[in-house]
């Protein structure tokens, strides 16, 4: 299970945070990797914004997933503050529990 908290009440200083139930993430700075590290995961993903961020009300952040079934995704996270509050995920998953993930 993976589940977002977004605390954007002050949409000059927001955080999301993304939590892998029973696995882990582990961000990426490489958005075209194509293979899931099998290490270097932890509980959870920070990802913050606001006015001193180059783009305020959004932020995207990509990371590969491990979860508890020991199955592993890339997602790439995406959030939006200000008028409206709103994230998206977009992912791919391997169900048969290979790094590989193209």
């Amino acid at each position: 299970d993976v589940v977002i908290n977004l605390d954007a009440s002050d949409p000059e200083s927001w955080t999301a945070t993304v939590t892998v139930l029973g696995g882990g993430i582990r961000p990426s700075k490489d958005r075209s990797a194509t293979r899931a590290p099998e290490d270097g995961y932890t509980d959870s993903l920070t990802i913050q914004g606001g006015k001193d961020s180059p783009t305020p009300y959004r932020e995207k952040a990509f990371a590969f997933v491990r979860l508890k079934d020991d199955t592993y995704a890339a997602l790439l996270i995406g959030v939006r503050t200000g008028r409206y509050d709103y994230f998206f995920i977009e992912g791919i998953w391997n169900t048969l529990g290979e790094t590989d993930l193209r």
